[in-house]
């Protein structure tokens, strides 16, 4: 054979490079509605639409399009941080996070009320003002401080996952709404990080919702860590069935 003829080393070469061929460079379409393989007679490419012979269901399926011409690597799983308490009863999944103080809160306390309670102390003094502006400005600066410092660590954002809505629950609220979404309704969650323009870093947790009019982007929360943030999208989207993949927003 004219194998025999050929170095053992450049043999051993040819195997490896075989084993370094990628192993599946094909994407079979299955039907979102009842899981069963689609046909190719009835994939259109050009629109990336496809029938479901089975069930007759109309779908896209871009998604396998894009990962099938770019393949991306698999994101490492994230193990609980701390901050945040799981806690899982048959289908149900409760989420607790602590709460962070936002920096609007630290300044208004730190920085903006002292300064109304100076000038309010000079306008008593030098203006004749009445004594309420002081006094007032001055408890509502304790009633800051109080807050800031005792119940920061109280602080807490609970995300209530069943079988029919995601709840997410701020307590104390601070002048934010609790929000309902239908699960059924949750495309995908991803994780966008960055630098606002105050040069303050934030790690922001995003759900695609789909809509009547459209999809929409609702921010779901924001984490003092990128850590936290990846790991809430990692645990909710594992527990709604949710295939994780790359969105445009989303810096990986």
């Amino acid at each position: 054979m004219e194998m025999e003829n050929e170095p053992l080393e450049e043999y051993q070469l040819k195997l490896k490079d075989l084993s370094l061929t990628p192993k599946k460079l094909f994407q079979k379409i299955t039907c979102p509605s009842c899981n069963n393989k689609v046909l190719a007679d009835n994939i259109n490419i050009n629109d990336k639409i496809a029938k479901c012979g089975s069930c007759n269901v109309v779908f896209p399926f871009v998604n396998e399009i894009e990962a099938l011409l770019n393949p991306t690597k698999l994101k490492q799983e994230v193990l609980r941080p701390e901050g945040i308490e799981i806690f899982r009863y048959k289908n149900d999944l409760d989420i607790t996070v602590d709460q962070p103080q936002s920096m609007a809160e630290v300044l208004i306390v730190l920085v903006f009320l002292p300064i109304v309670l100076f000038f309010s102390i000079m306008l008593y003094l030098n203006e004749g003002a009445s004594p309420m502006w002081p006094i007032g400005t001055a408890l509502f600066w304790i009633l800051g401080l109080y807050n800031l410092i005792a119940n920061g660590k109280k602080s807490k954002i609970f995300i209530a996952i069943d079988d029919k809505y995601l709840d997410i629950k701020w307590r104390p609220k601070k002048l934010n709404k609790d929000q309902k979404y239908n699960v059924d309704e949750i495309d995908q969650l991803y994780t966008k990080t960055g630098t606002d323009s105050n040069g303050s870093g934030y790690n922001h947790v995003y759900m695609i919702v789909n809509a009547k009019e459209g999809q929409k982007h609702v921010r779901l929360l924001g984490t003092k860590t990128l850590s936290k943030a990846r790991y809430l999208e990692q645990e909710i989207e594992k527990h709604l069935g949710i295939k994780d993949r790359i969105i445009p927003e989303e810096k990986v």
